[in-house]
């Protein structure tokens, strides 16, 4: 049990160090940022346990726990305020040309997203791969004209016919004083628009960015499935040494 609470403990301290380490340079330790809420989870069961089994590591688990808090608000929100009439509410959402290549399907799955936005009712809609044309999908009027959305801030990356457009859209509710925009080089379908809104005399960056894909082969989505296994049977027999110490501690 020793050897087992001192490797929860070394891996909780590699997701605190995540932050700090560049994916470029550490990409597998980047990767333990993702499951510090869980690891984190586990090391204060793993401490109940060594309690319990009055362990001298406690004190070891104690202390790394300890350094763990200082990070909690890094993956866990917390928010005590009841009073919220006074938020902004942003929306994202990359809509994939709603949908426009289901040619049986695609107006009724297009009315549904709107209908979804239309019930959201965010402040700033921030809409990635987004497409519209002037003849019959006219996704931009609709979402200025029916679902209330004046100031908008659209960058074309590809025009067709001079009547089909596709691109990265911002709408907002309030002024939109200035347009910016940061092109990535290498990648002309893929752009970052900074959108300048003006809110009761103060203004706010809105950053809407379409990243490249990564285009993961088969060898990759490969590699990623055995990792999966792997992680699959760590969690199954890390389950089966908890229930053996809680069998062990009940006798």
């Amino acid at each position: 049990m020793t050897l087992c609470s001192l490797a929860l403990s070394f891996v909780l301290l590699l997701c605190c160090a995540a932050p700090f380490l560049s994916p470029i340079s550490f990409w597998v330790i980047s990767l333990f940022g993702f499951i510090f809420p869980y690891i984190y989870i586990i090391n204060i069961i793993t401490l109940i346990f060594l309690i319990r089994a009055h362990k001298k590591v406690v004190y070891l688990h104690i202390i790394t726990l300890a350094i763990a808090s200082f990070f909690l608000t890094r993956n866990v929100a917390f928010n005590f305020e009841k009073n919220q009439s006074e938020g902004l509410k942003v929306m994202t959402w990359n809509v994939k040309c709603f949908d426009l290549y289901n040619w049986s399907h695609n107006k009724e799955t297009a009315e549904k997203m709107m209908n979804l936005i239309r019930k959201e009712n965010p402040d700033i809609l921030c809409l990635q791969e987004f497409y519209t044309d002037s003849k019959e999908y006219l996704n931009l009027e609709f979402i200025q004209e029916d679902l209330g959305y004046k100031f908008v801030h659209f960058k074309q990356t590809t025009v067709l016919r001079n009547r089909d457009r596709w691109g990265i859209a911002t709408f907002s509710k309030y002024p939109i004083v200035q347009r910016d925009s940061l092109e990535f080089d290498n990648s002309k379908n893929n752009v970052c628009i900074i959108s300048h809104v003006k809110i009761k005399g103060i203004s706010y960056q809105i950053f809407n960015a379409h990243m490249q894909s990564l285009h993961f082969g088969y060898q990759d989505y490969a590699y990623l499935e055995d990792l999966k296994k792997i992680l699959t049977r760590i969690i199954g027999k890390i389950s089966v040494y908890y229930r053996q110490i809680k069998v062990g501690l009940s006798q």
